[in-house]
């Protein structure tokens, strides 16, 4: 790609001619994709319909940013998510965790069933509930980061920006906490960590406390327990309180709809494509977090360390863990 060609303020009428300029072959699909991500390094444009503009040519590039295994995959389905949400007049989205995971086909229905009730989850799946905590625990985790690593991506493209908050649910339906709600919840939050003795809300899980958690919270709030707190003067109380939850709120500009928006079989072969290669590296995971921890055993003269290392050595490890991919991620019947 030669950057040199370009200059600031010219316009090219369509892709081929671009591509001529930066003398690199103009192909389509993937390809097409990649040579426009790679221009956004060196330069800014715009488009005019099928015309490209460009508008600024950078003094040094862009970090080049490197996908995940299935980083591809959750790029395209995130911007083809956004790209549909725009085409009904929407340009900013708020969606919480279990829908938007759920929507990219990173999960099937079962996960979110199987974390919050892992005790009969595990009956029925005939494996010790340990089993369970664990694939939860890490798999929960590599979920979200994917999914941040992808905003983090796609905000460097300057596609979207996005941020957590918090969502509030009552009796008179759901509302988005302003910053006085927000720092009110996140207060209560705190006295229902200091009650448990947990660090943190990941330490709550952890422990298996988020029952007991929520339960904590919601005690603290019907017994008004908060106002004889001075941190609490000021802040805003939620009438008619039911529940909250985190979710992403992203906004997104128009571009989005340039070339995002996937034909509905690309986007059932793109989640497919997704869901296998998260199902394929979660198992491969498996096998070289059971052989690590073997090898650790190994090195240590035979001496379980720990319960985690237990857990990680047993012989069912691979095969329980293997099975729990199988009912929670793959979306293949």
């Amino acid at each position: 790609m030669n950057i040199e060609n370009l200059e600031v303020g010219q316009i090219y009428k369509n892709y081929k001619v671009l591509c001529e300029t930066l003398e690199i072959e103009p192909m389509g699909g993937t390809v097409k994709k990649a040579n426009i991500k790679e221009l956004e390094r060196f330069a800014n444009y715009h488009k005019d319909g099928i015309k490209f503009i460009i508008d600024e040519i950078y003094d040094k590039p862009k970090t080049k940013v490197i996908p995940t295994i299935y980083g591809e995959e959750l790029d395209t389905l995130i911007l083809d998510l956004l790209a549909k949400n725009l085409k009904s007049g929407r340009r900013k989205v708020i969606l919480g965790k279990q829908k938007l995971l759920i929507e990219l086909a990173m999960i099937n229905d079962n996960y979110f069933y199987g974390m919050r009730n892992s005790e009969s989850f595990s009956k029925v799946l005939e494996i010790d509930k340990k089993y369970v905590d664990d694939f939860f625990n890490i798999s929960y985790s590599k979920l979200k980061s994917s999914l941040i690593s992808s905003f983090k991506r796609l905000a460097s493209r300057s596609l979207l920006s996005w941020k957590e908050v918090i969502c509030i649910v009552t009796k008179n339906g759901l509302i988005l906490a302003n910053e006085n709600q927000e720092r009110w919840i996140m207060s209560i939050e705190y006295l229902a960590l200091k009650q448990l003795r947990c660090k943190n809300r990941g330490e709550v899980v952890l422990k298996k406390l988020w029952e007991k958690f929520i339960d904590t919270i919601n005690q603290i709030i019907i017994n008004e327990e908060y106002k004889s707190y001075p941190e609490f003067k000021g802040l805003e109380s939620i009438n008619n309180y039911k529940f909250h939850y985190r979710a992403y709120q992203i906004n997104f500009i128009d571009y989005v709809m340039d070339e995002h928006l996937l034909k509905i079989d690309d986007r059932k072969e793109t989640k497919f494509k997704l869901n296998q290669k998260i199902v394929v590296h979660y198992k491969e995971s498996n096998q070289k977090r059971y052989t690590k921890y073997k090898n650790k055993c190994e090195e240590n003269y035979g001496e379980v360390l720990n319960k985690n290392m237990e857990l990680k050595i047993s012989n069912d490890y691979v095969k329980n863990s293997d099975l729990l991919v199988d009912k929670c991620i793959n979306r293949v019947k």
